[in-house]
This record gives structure tokens, sequence and C-alpha cells, in this order.
């Protein structure tokens, strides 16, 4: 008998079946059962693989009886019945299991892709920050200003200290409803004292001047 018959007959004894259906993985069997003691590997293949009877088979491990050969014989199948050596008879559990570790590992990788996803919108963000950051410190809010001459400035589409800086004079702003030169001079005391001197100096001498 050959290894693959051998292997088929085990088992059909492990799966309790009388076929095997294509489905018994021979090197797992063999496999399987190398790790069983010497008698049990014995017993095995004299009554399976040699066709003995119980007697035949106690006679040919070592002059025991047809009742311990047959012990032997229910032991070793129950140790290979166990699951960490049963697994490894079935082509189809051996594939299901392959299937089972590439859809964990699939699921590993899509996890690390969103991770890795989530990062670099956090990286994005982050570069982001100084601009947004530096924007909101240059905010006219951090002036001080009453509300109304907030408002004018917001109105004038003034937002940052930038916008007050590129302006040559405030002479556009006195065109506004009740923006005189109380409102000119309250801009020109909050922008000194944010650190903006010599602006500050510019737009008083052109005040002087409109005086």
């Amino acid at each position: 008998m050959t290894d693959n018959e051998y292997a088929s007959r085990i088992y059909c004894s492990v799966f309790c079946t009388d076929t095997d259906s294509g489905d018994a993985y021979v090197r797992g069997i063999l496999n399987a059962i190398s790790t069983l003691s010497a008698r049990e590997q014995a017993v095995l293949e004299s009554y399976y693989k040699h066709n003995s009877n119980y007697k035949q088979t106690g006679e040919a491990v070592g002059n025991i009886s047809g009742e311990a050969a047959r012990r032997t014989v229910q032991k070793a199948l129950l140790k290979l019945r166990h699951p960490s050596r049963k697994r490894n008879m079935s082509v189809k559990t051996m594939i299901d299991e392959r299937d089972s570790k590439i859809a964990i590992v699939a699921s590993m990788v899509d996890e690390l892709c969103e991770q890795m996803d989530t990062l670099m919108k956090k990286a994005v963000i982050i570069e982001e920050l100084p601009p947004i950051l530096a924007l909101q410190k240059n905010s006219i809010c951090n002036l001080g200003l009453s509300t109304r001459v907030f408002n004018h400035l917001l109105n004038a589409g003034l937002k940052t200290t930038d916008d007050l800086l590129a302006l040559e004079s405030l002479d556009s702003l006195m065109q506004r409803r009740n923006f005189g030169n109380a409102s000119r001079i309250e801009i020109i005391d909050k922008m000194r004292q944010f650190g903006h001197a010599e602006w500050a100096d510019r737009m008083e001498i052109s005040l002087e001047n409109l005086s």
C-alpha cells in the first residue's frame, strides 16, 4: 500500500468517514503520525498500511495482545483527532485557515492605510497651521479697537494689521460716515501700542499735514 493510500485510510478513521473525497492532505497526515510514540506509529502502520488484524498487529509490534493493540490504535486515533493535528490533515481546512489569515492581513493592511491617511491629513493640517495662526495673530481683533472703529475697518476690507500697514494714509477711511479724526487717532494709537511705531509716526504726520 502506498503512502497516499495509507494516509487516506488514516484520514477516514480520524474524520469518521468512508472516503476522503480528495480532502486528505498526505504530507500533513504523515507529519501528524510522526508526532506519535513509536509503538503508536507501529500499530497504525501494521493495522492500516499492512491490513493486519488486531492480533497480528499485536504480534508484529512486540508480542502484545490483540486487545492491547486495539487500545493502542484507538489511543493513537484519539491523539490524531486533536485539533492541533487534525487541522493539518484536511486540504479544505488548511485552505480555509490560509484564506482567514489572508483576510486578517488584508484587514490589517486596510487599517494601516487608514492610519497613514489620517496621519497624512494631520500633517497637512499642521503645515497649514502657521499661516492660520499668523493670520489670527495679525488680526485687527487684537488691537483692542472700539466696536465702531473695528466695524469701519472690517467694512473697508481691512482685517489684519498687515492690511493697515499697506496703507499710505487713512484718508480713504475719512469718506466713511461717522469716521473722523478721533477714529483715525484711535487706530494710530492702537497700532503704536502693537509695535508699529514707524507706521504710526507716518500716519500722524499725514494727519498733521491734513490739519
